[in-house]
């Protein structure tokens, strides 16, 4: 009789446990699908990556959860403005569960649109958006039962298209976009696609771009970009820190003129560029930049002083003139931009030494000086004794005005030097008409020769 009760007992507990288990498992089902397992997620993926998230209801099937869309709005202060991902699958290792911790190994998101704000808020904000994360955390895993994981894992999330608008530094557009953790950061890659700048510079295409972001700067780690041809820019800095809103710094080479230049100017300036800038905040909120830059086997054509020069000189190789370098140091503040330790060298043809300021308008002033050899000043009577009149580096030089405005420079040299050929025609006419009395004819010939370029 012991026996059979003892049996019934146990047949009967384990019935319950049995039962039990189901409505446990089926309790957790519930809960999983249920409005409080979705609060979790957004208050740990607000916690993580510094906003307030609204998630859409979320699909099960198997180890897999499926939601339709998860938008975010950014905390004051925080780098991150705001995110949409659409159409999000993510692989979840149950087991992790019993180690205390809902692991996720892999998030798909189908498309990823980011906003980044370069400019920290004030301190306050930040406090003010912490002391809001943690509430909102706290908040949802009060209704979660202690032994069930408060904690989440995550490996990896993959966008196969991102967009990201990056504040002054630009727009990303289309790329494959990785982004896993690391420490108490994250790290995002792009591959392929394309990154617009808000400077002249065409779109560029995506080789790699590799961000952290963490304690709300981001860290702008490795970025390599390729213009058309063989042109190749890479980049790092950081943007969002409280010393400075943002702080990066470019390098290029092989950049065809024609993808930064102003299209009235793509046509008369051809060549490979190359250099650095840095680029900062100013005092009052500006942007500044500052750097050098280098133009190599290039031409020059189309500018009126270049076919005064060509018909002055009788040389026309200067209506189509070679660069073999356009040089200088420059900085800009948006508005106004130096160019300062400018040189451009034609050799064979002529030299440029100097500085300028190109005006807000597109206005220009400068001094430059200019070299040019002897042969091409020989039409030219009375220009090395009146205006090149200094003589190094196998150039005879003389100091240039420049001023009007990058569509239609102006410069001095051309009225100098026709004074200058007026004058000595005159000089060399009376002492020819003075040495031969007898030749008339032949004296007048000469000087209307003398004469011609100046009359044309």
């Amino acid at each position: 009789m012991v026996v059979r009760v003892i049996g019934i007992s146990l047949g009967v507990l384990v019935l319950l446990l049995v039962v039990g288990g189901f409505a446990v498992n089926a309790w957790i089902h519930g809960w999983l699908r249920g409005p409080e397992f979705r609060g979790l997620v957004e208050a740990q993926s607000g916690k993580a990556l510094g906003g307030t998230v609204d998630l859409s209801p979320l699909v099960w099937s198997g180890p897999s959860i499926f939601s339709p869309d998860m938008e975010l709005q950014g905390h004051p202060g925080k780098p991150l403005v705001s995110l949409r991902a659409q159409q999000i699958r993510a692989d979840v290792n149950w087991r992790a569960a019993f180690s205390g911790a809902w692991h996720v190994r892999r998030i798909d998101v189908t498309r990823l649109d980011l906003t980044i704000h370069a400019a920290p808020a004030p301190a306050a904000a930040k406090l003010e958006a912490e002391a809001t994360a943690i509430a909102d955390t706290a908040k949802a895993t009060s209704a979660l039962p202690a032994w069930l994981p408060s904690r989440f894992d995550l490996d990896e999330v993959a966008a196969q298209d991102a967009n990201a608008s990056l504040g002054v530094a630009g727009n990303i557009r289309n790329t494959v976009l990785t982004i896993q953790p690391e420490g108490a950061g994250w790290i995002f890659e792009c591959r392929g696609g394309k990154f617009e700048p808000t400077v002249a510079l065409k779109s560029l295409e995506i080789d790699q771009l590799r961000i952290r972001l963490q304690q709300g700067v981001v860290y702008l780690t490795d970025a390599e970009l390729r213009s058309s041809g063989a042109g190749r820019i890479s980049a790092n800095g950081e943007i969002g820190s409280p010393e400075k809103p943002y702080d990066v710094r470019l390098n290029w080479q092989n950049i065809d003129a024609a993808d930064i230049l102003d299209p009235s100017w793509a046509d008369k300036l051809t060549g490979l560029l190359g250099g650095e800038a840095g680029i900062t905040p100013g005092p009052t909120g500006e942007t500044l930049a500052r750097g050098k830059f280098k133009l190599t086997d290039g031409t020059l054509t189309g500018m009126p002083l270049q076919e005064d020069i060509a018909r002055f000189t009788r040389a026309p190789q200067f209506q189509r003139m070679p660069i073999h370098e356009i040089s200088s140091n420059f900085a800009t503040d948006g508005r106004t931009t130096d160019l300062t330790d400018f040189v451009l060298e034609s050799k064979g043809l002529l030299r440029m030494e100097g500085s300028a300021q190109i005006g807000e308008e597109g206005t220009v002033a400068g001094t430059f000086e200019i070299g040019v050899t002897q042969q091409t000043l020989q039409w030219l009577p009375g220009s090395q004794e009146k205006v090149f009149v200094e003589s190094r580096d196998g150039y005879l030089w003389t100091t240039v005005q420049i001023g009007g405005s990058l569509d239609s420079p102006t410069e001095d040299l051309s009225s100098r030097l026709a004074v200058a050929m007026g004058e000595q025609v005159i000089d060399t006419g009376v002492k020819i008409l003075e040495n031969a009395p007898q030749q008339t004819k032949e004296a007048v010939d000469r000087v209307i020769d003398i004469l011609s370029p100046l009359l044309r």
